[in-house]
């Protein structure tokens, strides 16, 4: 209740509970979760046969209805795979999480081909909270990025850290020590055990624990250590251990009131607000009278001047802890020694649990908080007995769904569970209200962030809910639905079976229809309970399986360069954004030999393999050759003879864009002619301060995973490389080749490995292969139509393969006729379209001058000491905001638009002219870590080359603003145009009421987040975009079109000869996800309202056509709508519907049609997109039903007439095209129930689309 006064004081938009989202739903047991199962295993039959990428798979479900969690469900279906005697021990392994549990998870499995998929995180959205518009608002204009963190680094590093600073460690095991460790790492807190008051990751408990292990791990004995294959046999060992890191407790403890000391002042000198020091210490004062006169009570004065004097006159953390969190003295022993007991079986449980599964359902930690560290002493004094898990825990079993619930869920959320059950939380005569508090306490303890808090709720007695529930809830009180609910589930094991031809019934046929002929098996893969089990009759050993190869292809090793050593260094590492306050592990590479000059060498390197982005292994080729006295470049001709590059054709008239191949060299005598360049003093001295910066991105890090933490030496040669970027089909030999990119890197020469370890065979070039192998009966493609414009993007299936009289094996299709389409994509982003009015109509509209609106529009802080968050407050719009210091600008379309201004008209990236190609075709997708600066960057617009226009809503909206806030437009006319205004000049002066500035901030605030743009996402400037009205009309459209044609047989007519290099098919089947970045399938960038059809994107079905609503020329990237809903389709973001766009690189769509540019095929042609009498290629229309006046009824039917006239003649002319006389059997059409337009898009659509 608290929390919601608070939302409400501050104008947060507050949700009524009745309406709002119970994110606890997401728990099992519940409705939400039952379901959630159900759509999963439904998505998963629908991809087994819908997806060929899928069909080879083997995919194993369980669900929220069996019990453990997830991730230790992987695990232990990957401990019990590796028992069988099939199993590989070079088996791959991609988890996909961010939790840092699955780190230790990872590592415990000793499998060291581990790799885990996580998101890339922004670690400095911190630092735009308040800006809250614009952070939930940014549109995204490119695929979501993600990274590897591979646990094959990770191992080598702990080995680095925690065996190589020991003495005579030869015979160490790394896979011992790796059990060490993420045992070690239970003592700072996990989800079972609280953290520990003297053990803080942010003040070095890691770099103790580490120490002090190192320190003990020689004297336990050859063989020796702190854990075994799950267990602790010797206790004194971890007593040796806590005992090291306990003895600093009061250090730590001391030295942590001084930093929170400190870091108080900081805040107080931009806040007063708060109480001072001296108001604290009193505070302080009074606890510390209170602890004492509670310890004289109980023990009498002279206890407690005892206690004082063996102090030595420091503070008593440890008794203060006790007492002010637990109410514990020093007599009260039992309870000291029930909570050390609990946290000692803590730490064997969840050990336990990481290496067997869950060894006991029913134990869990009784207590808030855990215990210091020094008291942790004599532990075999608390289990006296065995302390192996098979004797010390009680298996039991998982406690049912709704018994589970009722034990985790908040009386809140009492409405997912059934009526009864949710009755036991509320009812003031339940049995177990008692554990139900409506209000609790949250203590921060110690801690800064919210979730960082102790919920100090009562522990809940499981049996005497279990009563309750006997007696309350009864079977017979439960529906049908709900008592299936209250059961477990199975485990469930998924194939591709091509002679399963049942039907899957859809769990969300509002959105997707069954899936007959399924051709996929299921089968349940185990009951429940058998995942947990301790007579398995197996052991799981800690160890590496005989036969593991390190290093492996695919995985990275710090191995693979020379290391010379390591060390804990405060270097302020920078790889999020940020400098690190912690230490890193910095490595130190061998000092390379004196290397010749680059004269000498450059003949003997230039275009010589070469593999960069260490500890990685990516393939790279050497184009240039530089020392601080010149540079050596190999001619750009002769790296074109030698090698595939990603590079487009140039001239007129050769068709589309395509991968050009190796030209010969037009040297003599087949050398290799290099260019040399010899710097003068100035260039010279500019390499040798790039060397330095180099050196310093590889210490210190450049904002990029990767990056940092290694001392790579002094520069003094240096290569420029070409990545590989993949491998591509050639279109007419089938041959698989490499691919390498057109963007070089400039890396240090100590950074080059010269032969590759463990090389990748899925970058192994293979010979052609003839169209018989590449094209099998039934082998789906697509036409290019590069020679026979009319055949673009026409859907085809192999029906044969012919020889050409030179003997050339050719082709035979079946091609699918479509039904004729008219471009509606084009004609409603021509005409439904926003009108934007230049700056000077706006103001003069609104009756303000320019600067006050541009900064009402935009952003701007009101920031002053009597505010509650010094920072201020944004009262600004955001409607857009200009690029400044590094920061992109953006505009929210429909109310303001950026209008980049180019030199050259003929250069945009819209289409036409070299500008225009580069936006959309170049670029590679692998980059080398480690070249100068690090990472990418891009140049933002500058200011002066934008101009910004306006539409009629930005004035209705700022004339609103003013009428309801006049004091702030006066105030901005009076200040002038800034980014930041202090909150008492902002009001009229230092006489200002801060009580009423406060209210009135509030009062702005809460209208801002109420308006309608707060929902809309912002995009980059640049970027175009059809409104949410085009859009929706261009889905009807689409809907219509789909729906005239629905349930018609389509028309097939075959065509023989053709060339494989004119058709197209899912590369992805071919290339096993190495592929290159598409090939160049578009002359032209794209233009909104494109119809297109995908080739390359795996997440769309091959060949879905659709539409672009929006494009993103810095990324490449394209907003597609497709006609259909298809898996993995999103609404762009609450552009379209749901499952019906998706954002797709604009090279892995084909563009069909004539869009008013040049074919897109050809430059010779330029047909028309219509005229007045229809007679073009576009005279191929679809019918769309029209609502018309009863009078106007003949005129409709006449149009309709002239309509299928023209398909009928567009149809011959198609065929004419596909070199067929006719078609044989071509019947008439029966046209077909179609969904009706609304008046508004009827009236659009009729004049733009039916118009003759």
């Amino acid at each position: 209740m608290e929390a919601v006064a608070k939302a409400k004081q501050s104008g947060d938009r507050f949700v009524d509970e009745a309406d709002h989202f119970d994110s606890n739903c997401i728990t099992p047991g519940t409705t939400f979760m039952i379901r959630m199962g159900e759509i999963i295993k439904f998505f998963v039959r629908k991809k087994l046969k819908e997806d060929p990428l899928w069909r080879h798979l083997t995919v194993v479900f369980s669900g929220a209805d069996v019990a453990g969690e997830g991730e230790h469900k992987i695990m232990q279906f990957m401990r019990e795979l590796k028992q069988h005697p099939s199993y590989d021990p070079n088996t791959r392994h991609c988890m996909y999480g961010s939790d840092a549990d699955l780190i230790m998870l990872g590592l415990v499995s000793h499998e060291p081909h581990f790799t885990l998929l996580r998101e890339v995180v922004d670690f400095n959205a911190y630092r735009r909270k308040n800006q809250s518009v614009v952070a939930a608002g940014l549109k995204k204009t490119q695929e979501a990025k993600f990274q590897m963190l591979h646990l094959s680094v990770l191992r080598e590093y702990i080995a680095i850290e925690l065996i190589h600073p020991i003495p005579n460690n030869a015979g160490l095991d790394l896979e011992r020590v790796l059990d060490d460790f993420v045992f070690m790492t239970f003592l700072i807190g996990n989800d079972f055990l609280p953290h520990l008051p003297s053990l803080d990751i942010g003040e070095g408990a890691f770099d103790r624990l580490f120490e002090a292990y190192r320190q003990l791990l020689p004297t336990w004995g050859e063989g020796e250590y702190l854990t075994e294959s799950g267990d602790i046999p010797h206790l004194e060992r971890l007593e040796e251990l806590i005992g090291i890191i306990g003895a600093q407790e009061a250090d730590v403890l001391e030295k942590r009131e001084e930093e929170e000391k400190k870091f108080r002042g900081r805040i107080r000198r931009h806040n007063p607000t708060g109480p001072t020091e001296e108001e604290l210490e009193l505070q302080n004062l009074v606890a510390q009278s209170e602890y004492e006169a509670a310890f004289a009570a109980r023990l009498g004065e002279q206890a407690l001047l005892l206690h004082q004097q063996s102090l030595g006159g420091k503070k008593d953390y440890k008794g203060r802890y006790y007492y002010e969190k637990m109410g514990l003295l020093p007599d009260d022993a039992p309870v000291l020694q029930r909570l050390l007991r609990s946290y000692v079986e803590g730490l064997l449980w969840c050990l336990a649990y990481y290496y067997r599964g869950c060894v006991s359902w029913s134990w869990f930690y009784p207590f808030h908080y855990g215990p210091f560290l020094s008291d942790l002493k004599g532990l075999k004094r608390y289990l006296p007995g065995s302390h192996r898990p098979k004797d010390l825990f009680e298996l039991a079993g998982p406690l049912p769904p709704f018994l589970q619930l009722l034990c985790c869920l908040p009386p809140a959320s009492q409405k997912l569970l059934p009526r009864c059950y949710g009755q036991l939380m509320t009812s003031p005569a339940s049995p177990i209200k008692e554990f139900y508090p409506d209000d609790f306490q949250v203590d921060m303890n110690g801690k800064r962030n919210p979730w960082e808090g102790v919920n100090l709720l009562p522990f809940l007695d499981v049996s005497r809910a279990e009563a309750a529930v006997d007696r309350y809830c009864p079977s017979r009180l439960l529906t049908s639905e709900e008592q299936a609910r209250n059961r477990f589930g199975h485990v469930y094991l998924f194939r591709f079976d091509v002679d399963e031809l049942g039907a899957v019934r859809s769990p969300v046929s509002e959105v997707f229809g069954d899936v007959n002929m399924c051709q996929t098996s299921v089968r349940i893969l185990t009951e429940h309970g058998d995942l947990v089990n301790f007579d398995k009759g197996y052991t799981f050993t800690p160890q590496l399986q005989p036969g593991v190869k390190l290093p492996y292809p695919g995985f990275p090793s710090i191995g693979v360069l020379p290391i010379e050593g390591a060390k804990l260094k405060a270097i302020r590492l920078n790889i999020f954004g940020t400098d690190s306050r912690y230490e890193t592990l910095v490595l130190r590479l061998c000092s390379p030999p004196a290397l010749p000059p680059a004269a000498t060498l450059a003949s003997k390197l230039l275009l010589k393999t070469v593999f960069v982005n260490w500890p990685m292994m990516h393939e790279a080729k050497i184009v240039a050759v530089s020392d601080e006295t010149g540079e050596f470049r190999v001619h750009p001709a002769d790296v074109r003879s030698a090698l595939l590059v990603m590079e487009e054709r140039r001239g007129k008239g050769k068709g589309p864009s395509r991968l050009k191949p190796p030209e010969r060299s037009a040297s003599a005598e087949g050398k290799v002619r290099v260019k040399h360049k010899q710097y003068d003093a100035g260039q010279t001295k500019r390499w040798q301060m790039e060397s330095n910066s180099m050196q310093n991105t590889y210490f210190k890090g450049a904002e990029s995973p990767g990056t940092g933490g290694l001392e790579i030496g002094q520069v003094s040669v240096r290569v420029r490389v070409i990545a590989l970027q993949g491998m591509r089909s050639d279109a007419k030999t089938g041959a698989i080749r490499k691919v390498f990119g057109v963007s070089e890197a400039d890396i240090p020469i100590q950074m080059c490995l010269w032969k590759n370890p463990a090389p990748d065979p899925r970058f192994i070039e293979r010979r052609p292969r003839s169209p018989t192998e590449r094209f099998p009966l039934g082998t789906p493609i697509i036409l290019r139509g590069d020679k026979k414009p009319k055949l673009r993007g026409l859907k085809a299936r192999v029906a044969g393969h012919d020889v050409s009289q030179d003997g050339d094996v050719l082709l035979a299709l079946d091609v699918q006729l479509p039904q004729p389409e008219q471009p509606f994509g084009k004609a409603i982003a021509d005409t439904i379209v926003d009108t934007y009015l230049p700056i000077k109509v706006i103001c003069r509209a609104v009756g303000l001058p320019f600067n006050v609106f541009k900064t009402i529009i935009s952003s701007f802080r009101v920031a002053g000491d009597s505010l509650p968050d010094p920072r201020g407050v944004d009262l600004g719009l955001q409607l857009m905001q200009r690029a400044y210091k590094g920061k992109g600008g953006f505009q929210l379309l429909g109310y303001v638009k950026g209008v980049v201004v180019a030199e050259d008209a003929d250069h945009t990236a819209n289409g036409g002219g070299e500008a225009g190609k580069a936006a959309w075709f170049d670029g590679d997708t692998l980059k080398v870590v480690g070249d100068l600066g690090g990472k990418e960057r891009e140049e933002d617009d500058d200011e002066d080359e934008i101009e910004w226009m306006y539409t009629g809503k930005v004035a209705a909206l700022v004339g609103e603003y003013q009428r309801r806030y006049p004091d702030v437009f006066e105030s901005l006319g009076r200040m002038g145009r800034m980014r930041s205004y202090d909150v008492a000049e902002f009001l009229g002066g230092p006489e200002c009421d801060a009580g009423r500035a406060l209210a009135l901030f509030e009062d702005i605030s809460s209208w801002l987040k109420s308006l309608e743009i707060n929902k809309l996402p912002r995009v980059p400037v640049g970027v175009e975009a059809m409104s949410i009205e085009a859009v929706a009309a261009v889905e009807r459209a689409a809907d219509v079109m789909v729906a005239a044609v629905a349930g018609a047989e389509p028309r097939v007519v075959r065509i023989r000869n053709v060339e494989p290099e004119d058709v197209l098919m899912d590369e992805s089947l071919v290339l096993s996800g190495v592929g290159a970045s598409s090939e160049k399938l578009n002359k032209w960038g794209p233009e909104l309202g494109d119809r297109v059809l995908n080739i390359n994107c795996a997440a769309v079905p091959f060949g879905l056509k659709g539409t672009v609503v929006a494009k993103y020329p810095k990324s490449g990237f394209v907003d597609v709508v497709f006609d259909e809903e298809f898996m993995g389709g999103t609404n762009l973001q609450g552009l379209c519907s749901n499952y019906r766009g998706l954002l797709v690189a604009w090279t892995s769509v084909l563009h069909v049609g004539v869009v008013g540019r040049k074919t897109l095929s050809s430059e010779a042609e330029q047909p028309p997109v219509g005229d007045a009498e229809g007679e073009a290629e576009s005279s191929l229309r679809m019918r769309i039903p029209v609502e018309q006046e009863q009078d106007g009824e003949d005129e409709s039917e006449a149009k309709q007439e002239n309509g299928e006239v023209k398909a009928a003649a567009g149809a011959e002319e198609l065929l004419a095209a596909l070199g067929v006389s006719q078609l044989s059997a071509m019947e008439e059409e029966t046209p077909q129930p179609s969904p009706s337009l609304d008046s508004k898009e009827a009236d659009l659509l009729a004049k733009q689309l039916l118009q003759t």
